[in-house]
């Protein structure tokens, strides 16, 4: 193997390191390399591309984002945003790597480390940042890392349907895609639901908001409304952060373009790939070998989760169902079970109402929360999801009356997950439009009283 082929390699194995696990000490790359890298040549190229990204980061990263504009850095894979960072910073700043070879090499450790369309995908990013950063050098008006903010302010900018206030008819509040759990994309998730009659949707994935462009261009063409939304984990803070019971807070009609929310998802996102880290771990230990990498890969663009794992687990024949995984590994008091990081429901609250959206409680019986509603009103809460699939009529009743008790709004949704949750259609559960433009307008009550 060539010495620079070899440093590369090493380089992207301990970037890989430093992105997935939030850093790594130098002197963990030095032992790494003193281990791995018998040629000094090697060793001392591969020190200086490690240093050289991590130091240059947001430069590269800027570069990256200007030649990708319909990715966001945190969506890449990590072997593939390393690789990126790796061939940016050659063909920038080191002057003898010809830029072929530059790229060349790029796309051999894509398809090497990387899925199968890793290739291309690098090859097509490196060489528009190649040719944005020649026109730089050149004369343009402008610096590359300006022109991807300009970039991404004019593509982020698609329709959300038809005029909502025109709007008749019924909504689904609460549906995810594969940006998180689900197993339906964006697009076929508009289409089931135009499909169903349905005049709005709202797009609730788990700490993630990277399916709600493709959401938004989708009902623009279907003619459905489709409504940014999120859905974020959170506890009781009486119960010192303890995990049980775990409340779901969903927030509708939020700023997702903010960008401070959207660094912080990121990091949410890569601290539930550590988690995955762990879990296989603790699976070891318990007898049973799982592949974390696999798993995160698997997961693709989506934030990975207990699900993930379930599903390997029923790949390799550890469990018959699904079911068995959380029963007696990953879920809560399990074998291979450990906690991911929550929100205080005041937390939440507020972070939904800083992105001025509308903090509303998802499934409030099956998180068995009904004695924390008031308290979580009194810290602002906005609304309450009376309509759901496993709520009987007794529960929407009970609900209802707390909505009217505790000057509440109630929403409503079916929680679709897909296949996950194959029982569960788009629009099982739905709310009227009326009472969807109320939650509407407590959110824009939200936005001007912040300013937003």
């Amino acid at each position: 193997m060539k010495k620079r082929t070899e440093a590369r390699e090493l380089a992207l194995t301990l970037l890989y390191q430093h992105d997935l696990l939030g850093g790594i000490q130098r002197e963990q790359i030095s032992r790494h390399l003193a281990e791995y890298c018998r040629e000094p040549e090697a060793r001392e190229y591969a020190t200086r591309l490690i240093e050289s990204c991590m130091k240059r980061r947001d430069e590269l990263d800027g570069l990256i984002a200007a030649a990708a504009t319909n990715w966001e850095m945190h969506r890449m894979g990590v072997v593939e945003r390393n690789v990126l960072r790796l061939g940016a910073y050659e063909l920038i700043h080191e002057k003898e790597v010809p830029w072929k070879v530059a790229i060349d090499e790029a796309i051999e450790l894509a398809k090497r480390f990387g899925t199968d369309a890793a290739g291309a995908f690098v090859n097509g990013i490196l060489d528009k940042v190649r040719i944005q950063h020649q026109e730089t050098a050149e004369g343009a008006p402008e610096p590359v890392i300006q022109r991807a903010a300009a970039a991404t302010a004019e593509t982020e900018k698609p329709g959300t349907g038809p005029d909502m206030r025109r709007l008749s008819g019924s909504a689904d509040l609460h549906i995810h895609t594969t940006a998180s759990d689900g197993t339906v994309g964006p697009s076929e998730v508009v289409a089931l639901a135009a499909a169903a009659g349905l005049a709005a949707i709202a797009i609730c994935d788990h700490d993630s908001i990277s399916g709600i462009e493709e959401a938004e261009q989708a009902g623009s063409e279907r003619g459905v409304f489709v409504i940014p939304g999120v859905e974020l984990s959170c506890v009781n803070p009486e119960r010192g952060g303890a995990p049980r019971p775990e409340i779901h807070m969903v927030g509708l009609f939020i700023d997702w373009r903010n960008a401070q929310f959207r660094g912080y998802l990121a990091e949410l996102v890569e601290a539930r790939r550590k988690r995955i880290h762990a879990i296989a771990e603790k699976l070891r230990e318990a007898g049973v070998k799982v592949f974390p990498e696999r798993i995160i890969r698997d997961a693709g663009s989506a934030a990975p989760g207990r699900m993930h794992i379930a599903e390997e687990l029923l790949r390799v024949g550890a469990i018959k169902t699904l079911q068995e995984a959380f029963d007696r590994y990953i879920g809560d008091g399990g074998a291979a079970y450990v906690p991911k990081p929550y929100f205080t429901y005041s937390e939440a609250i507020e972070m939904i109402h800083g992105l001025g959206g509308a903090a509303v409680l998802a499934h409030p019986c099956l998180s068995r929360a009904d004695p924390l509603i008031p308290d979580m009103a009194a810290a602002g809460m906005d609304g309450l999801e009376v309509f759901y699939p496993t709520h009987s009529k007794s529960d929407e009743n009970r609900y209802n009356a707390m909505c009217e008790n505790l000057g509440l709004l109630p929403s409503g949704g079916s929680d679709f997950h897909g296949s996950r949750k194959p029982d569960i259609g788009i629009g099982r559960s739905r709310l009227p439009v009326e009472l969807m433009l109320k939650l509407y307008e407590k959110a824009r009550a939200q936005s001007i009283l912040r300013g937003a």
